[in-house]
């Protein structure tokens, strides 16, 4: 009886999880572009050829690298939000401020707030106006934090 009433999820964790889970398995070992589809050919194995060709792939090790990285860091911004989240909810003198500042960005709407982080990471926004204000910035030497590879990638991360 009991099976009776997993059958259903179980159906359903076949069809969308398991088949597309084996079948994807399957296809990375053949060779089957959407013009061998189009043209109603069946997959033709190549074994590891695939995986050879992609690991020879500068532009894929870029973007290993880079997951590797989104690995290190995503989990250490969880701890971080872990740790204000505990702040928040101690009795430490000025809490009253900075629960207001904590909770500031969930009453801002999205667009208003990319708008204003444009204007603070722009080349001539407020971020290197204070940067330079502070003389750790040269005036002509303004720098493009979006423009960037390494700020830029720091960016996505948040």
């Amino acid at each position: 009886m009991s099976y009776a009433f997993l059958a259903p999820a179980l159906l359903l964790l076949l069809a969308f999880t398991f088949y597309p889970l084996a079948y994807g398995t399957y296809l990375s070992f053949t060779e089957y572009t959407g013009a061998r589809f189009a043209r109603g050919l069946e997959p033709r194995w190549v074994g590891l050829q695939n995986f050879r060709t992609l690991l020879a792939d500068p532009l894929f090790l870029t973007s290993l690298g880079n997951s590797l990285k989104y690995l290190l860091v995503v989990p250490a911004l969880q701890l971080a939000s872990l740790a204000v989240a505990v702040l928040v909810n101690r009795q430490l003198p000025g809490i009253t401020l900075y629960r207001a500042a904590y909770y500031i960005p969930v009453v801002t709407s999205v667009s208003l707030a990319a708008v204003m982080w444009e204007w603070v990471y722009h080349r001539e926004g407020t971020l290197n106006w204070a940067l330079t204000a502070l003389h750790l910035l040269p005036r002509e030497g303004t720098f493009g934090w979006l423009n960037n590879e390494s700020t830029a990638f720091l960016r996505s991360c948040w």
